[in-house]
């Protein structure tokens, strides 16, 4: 009988074989060992000195290096998890391996001299399973002890933040977000009422951080939420929904400035989303009936009123105006404007 370590066990050999390589080998992470041996026939003189080579591995556990417990992992940041777990006596440091599955091939991670270690650069959405070893070296030869029990932890994808709306027309809602890094896209939900009722009207890629929502029934208030995904394996994992928004489908008021000038005022006011035109109202007294002076394409967004009366008050409003399939949907008036003709 051949014996290797007092804390492998022993192996015996079949008649004829030898060893060959009597320095063992680290094999695994479960003190495995491997060894060499060598097949030498009795009769030389038939047979070939070396038939084949035998190599035998030997599991066993190092009784001076004891597993880890107390294994966990948390997600550290959005993208690193961290894992901590209870020294083992004795040892002199600790391999990290970690897979996608728990079943399947695990990839040292790291080797650290300390019971912890924060694994990076990892993906959103993706569940890491871990597991760890302590390992002791004694002569220049590395021994291991088993390995802890698996403990798996999946990084959640991010909720989008930044979610807004905005007036894309008098039928049409605008929604907005910040974009989510690593996400494959974003699911959209509506709904007619704040709590409650939500249905996914879209699905977006990565790369685009907004939805135009359209045809919708103008005054009507919508409540809007989104959700990121992300596509692992053949699964899409999504986040937590956002912050819910509001808006309401209608054409947003202009906003107005006046310039005086040599009997005349020049009106200027922002572009309108989903405005075709513009209509500008002129009175002399800001509590009476204003009356329409110009239509304006919406391409521009100042009129000059000429033949003004110099030294005279004048009041002006604008009203953004859209024309969707024969219908016509205006603003309410913007705030009035006065100044005088010089």
């Amino acid at each position: 009988m051949t014996t290797y370590g007092n804390t492998l066990g022993s192996v015996t050999l079949p008649n004829g074989w030898a060893w060959n390589d009597p320095a063992d080998t680290p094999v695994g992470n479960m003190g495995e060992r491997t060894f060499n041996a060598t097949f030498t026939p009795m009769d030389a003189e038939n047979y070939n000195t070396v038939i084949c080579n035998l190599t035998i591995t030997v599991a066993g556990t190092n009784p001076a290096v004891t597993i880890p417990t107390g294994l966990t992992a948390a997600k550290a940041t959005v993208t690193s998890i961290r894992i901590n777990w209870t020294a083992s006596s004795g040892a002199d440091g600790y391999e990290v391996w970690y897979a996608t599955s728990k079943s399947g091939t695990y990839t040292k991670a790291a080797s650290v001299k300390v019971n912890t270690y924060t694994h990076t650069g990892l993906t959103i959405g993706m569940t890491y399973y871990y597991k760890v070893c302590a390992y002791k070296v004694v002569d220049k030869k590395t021994y291991y002890s088993g390995f802890t029990s698996v403990e798996s932890i999946t990084l959640p994808v991010p909720k989008p933040t930044g979610v807004r709306t905005a007036s894309a027309g008098a039928t049409s809602i605008k929604v907005s977000w910040k974009e989510v890094s690593g996400a494959t896209g974003y699911m959209i939900y509506r709904s007619a009422k704040q709590i409650g009722g939500y249905k996914q009207i879209a699905k977006v890629s990565a790369g685009r951080n907004y939805y135009m929502s359209k045809d919708l029934k103008k005054g009507k208030t919508y409540y809007y939420k989104v959700r990121a995904y992300k596509k692992v394996i053949n699964a899409e994992r999504c986040s937590y929904d956002s912050n819910v928004v509001k808006k309401k489908a209608a054409l947003t008021k202009p906003r107005v400035t006046l310039k005086a000038g040599k009997n005349s005022i020049k009106i200027s006011w922002q572009k309108v989303a989903g405005a075709t035109m513009y209509e500008v109202y002129r009175s002399t007294n800001k509590n009476e009936k204003y009356r329409k002076v110009a239509t304006i394409k919406a391409t521009k967004q100042t009129y000059a009123n000429m033949r003004l009366t110099k030294g005279k008050k004048y009041y002006f409003k604008v009203k953004a105006v859209q024309k969707i399939d024969k219908k016509t949907y205006k603003s309410v008036f913007s705030t009035w404007k006065s100044a005088e003709a010089k």
